[in-house]
């Protein structure tokens, strides 16, 4: 359906395939543009899929709200090997939300913050939910995390409302009973009995519901965009078997902005020069695709500024490498 003919795909791929039965998924790291048709594949099928359940229940219930949500948090989190692009996702709902285990998964705060930055960003412009926020330990067979604390659900509470999230729901109410994760995340104990954290949600449930007058249309309004494009990733795991290289920059980068007490929108390409912002930041940038760098050079010629890593263009959009870097005129912007 993309290339039209085998002799499309193949000059796509710099491959000689003499039929299509030749072709199989790429099971190891080799040339780029098999690998990143076949993540963006499988990104596209989970969109359908997400299609799919949504029409399937609308069709017999139109009213209650079609909500879903990420585990992980693309581009600080992988999105190679979960294959789903949130923003795709959030299309076809009326709400999106996030999952966010603090005391399990990350340790530092900035982490967080940017799972919530980003979450907001997918919604574009729908109400998002913190949807899981981690209620007790998490629990993986015989591995436990720490508890979460009082302290951990109210940060947590608060970060959510400051960020612009219209729910929190907890992960979970309480203590699991069966299988690998039996023992943990309860908010209360398995008894039931209440718990510190438990009073600590209530407390910041009622304070929150008593100002919900102001906090019900607060939005964050971000001057700082952070660009990504899921073609860049997986260029990164096609080259090195992990995506480390892309997230590792993207965190890093958030962290400096969030030590500046700046809200921050990831961005696409697709919304260059919809948003009023003074600072774009283009981490990990692989990919020159000649519409990105023309959006970029405008935005500069404009009065923006523009922060690229080392690399920015470094190939081109059939992963060949540019003979100028970064490449469309960018490295006359650049000096």
């Amino acid at each position: 359906s993309k290339y039209g003919s085998l002799d499309g795909l193949n000059e796509a791929w710099t491959r000689r395939y003499a039929n299509w039965e030749a072709i199989d998924p790429p099971r190891a790291m080799g040339t780029y543009a098999d690998w990143v048709d076949w993540r963006r594949f499988m990104i596209e099928r989970s969109t359908r899929e997400m299609k799919f359940r949504v029409e399937a229940a609308r069709a017999v219930d139109p009213d209650h709200v079609m909500e879903s949500h990420a585990a992980h948090h693309p581009p600080v989190d992988g999105c190679v090997t979960t294959g789903t692009n949130a923003w795709r996702l959030a299309e076809v709902l009326d709400v999106w939300g996030m999952s966010l285990f603090p005391r399990w998964q990350f340790p530092v705060i900035y982490r967080g913050a940017a799972k919530f930055e980003i979450t907001r960003s997918n919604a574009a412009g729908k109400p998002f939910y913190l949807t899981e926020l981690q209620g007790g330990h998490g629990n993986e067979g015989l591995w436990r995390s720490p508890k979460m604390r009082p302290r951990d659900i109210r940060i947590y509470n608060w970060l959510a409302v400051a960020m612009g999230a219209k729910g929190v729901i907890y992960w979970n109410y309480q203590a699991e009973a069966t299988g690998r994760e039996a023992t943990g995340y309860g908010l209360v104990a398995r008894s039931g009995a209440a718990t510190e954290r438990s009073k600590e949600a209530a407390k910041n449930n009622a304070i929150i519901r008593a100002h919900w007058d102001i906090i019900k249309d607060h939005m964050p309004k971000p001057e700082v965009a952070i660009l990504t494009d899921q073609d860049n990733a997986i260029l990164t795991y096609a080259a090195s078997g992990n995506e480390n290289a892309s997230t590792a920059s993207f965190q890093g980068y958030y962290k400096a902005v969030w030590n500046m007490d700046l809200w921050v929108d990831f961005i696409e390409p697709a919304s260059l020069g919809k948003g009023n912002y003074k600072v774009i930041i283009a981490p990990w940038h692989l990919v020159g695709k000649k519409e990105t760098c023309d959006a970029l050079r405008r935005f500069v010629e404009e009065g923006g500024t523009l922060i690229t890593e080392t690399g920015f263009g470094l190939f081109d959009e059939k992963f060949y490498y540019n003979p100028v870097v970064p490449p469309y005129g960018l490295h006359e912007v650049f000096g």
